[in-house]
């Protein structure tokens, strides 16, 4: 303990601090066009000057090509990593325009600020909500947000789910007022478009085949819901939902008991969903916990 005490204390040399924030600086700065460092460091100094006051030459390579080394394999696998967890919306750009148009934008304003690559994504939806005005911009926008939550949902944590046996052995006026919950790795969507079955279909294809290739149709004629989660299996899937299936699962993401959800159904809906819901609540409960979905708060 003592050790990890005076260890954490130790500051490194200012020197050295230096030269690291330097070369953060450096490899940072986006590419150019054919995938060349900027002939322009971040100081306004030419880079074939300022490199050779950090990096030594080599025998057969100058200080800025070797800095330029490291520049393109940092870009390289930026671009790798969010290729790899936006499948769907690479695909709707190819991978020279989604690196030009997405990529490069994207983390000149989101560069990594932790350790795992995992995260590169967090905030390119948002990103694209702020930063994108193309006519294509909502689905855009929701492809970007779907290949996002399809990544969470691979990761986030399972707990022990419901069983039937606990269920039935609690007296029912408990067991409504048991605070209901989703599994963390359950996310409710609602788009524009019916964007499910449209991803499972173009990311079947190589990244740059529908560079040249007309998209499928994809239908956006009403809102789309949607659950995904992983199965049984452990692998993502999703499912449609209708409206009223989701709004009670909102529900139960959000935290509540069966008895708020019947006090809410009283209250806030009108005689034709409500009874749909009553009709369907209790076969709609059986599935939820035969999959594993609900768990007490």
């Amino acid at each position: 303990m003592e050790n990890k005490q005076i260890f954490a204390q130790v500051t490194p040399p200012l020197a050295l601090q230096e030269l690291q924030e330097w070369f953060g600086r450096l490899i940072n700065q986006a590419l150019l066009e054919n995938d060349k460092i900027n002939p322009i460091a971040p100081s306004g100094l030419a880079i074939t000057k300022e490199a050779t006051k950090y990096i030594a030459c080599s025998p057969t390579l100058k200080s800025h090509q070797r800095l330029q080394i490291y520049n393109q394999q940092y870009w390289w696998r930026l671009q790798e990593v969010l290729q790899t967890n936006f499948l769907l919306l690479t695909r709707l750009f190819g991978t020279h325009a989604f690196n030009k148009q997405i990529v490069t934008p994207y983390l000149c304003a989101f560069p990594p600020n932790h350790w795992s690559l995992n995260l590169l994504g967090a905030n390119l939806p948002q990103w694209i909500q702020e930063n994108y005005s193309r006519k294509n911009k909502q689905l855009v926008y929701e492809s970007a947000y779907l290949d996002w939550m399809l990544s969470l949902a691979a990761t986030r944590p399972q707990y022990a789910p419901l069983n039937h046996q606990t269920l039935t052995q609690m007296q029912p006026e408990k067991l409504i007022e048991k605070v209901f919950c989703l599994q963390p790795h359950l996310f409710l969507l609602r788009f524009e478009h019916n964007l499910l079955p449209f991803r499972d279909s173009v990311i079947k294809e190589e990244i740059n085949f529908w560079v040249t290739q007309k998209l499928p149709e994809i239908a956006q004629d009403q809102t789309y819901y949607f659950l995904i989660f992983r199965n049984s299996k452990n692998n993502v899937s999703w499912k449609t939902l209708i409206f009223e299936e989701f709004l009670i699962l909102q529900k139960f993401q959000s935290e509540m008991s069966i008895a708020k959800v019947c006090d809410w159904m009283e209250e806030e809906l009108h005689e034709d969903q409500y009874h749909l819901i009553a009709t369907h609540l209790q076969t709609w409960m059986q599935t939820w916990t035969q999959n594993g979905w609900l768990i007490f708060k």
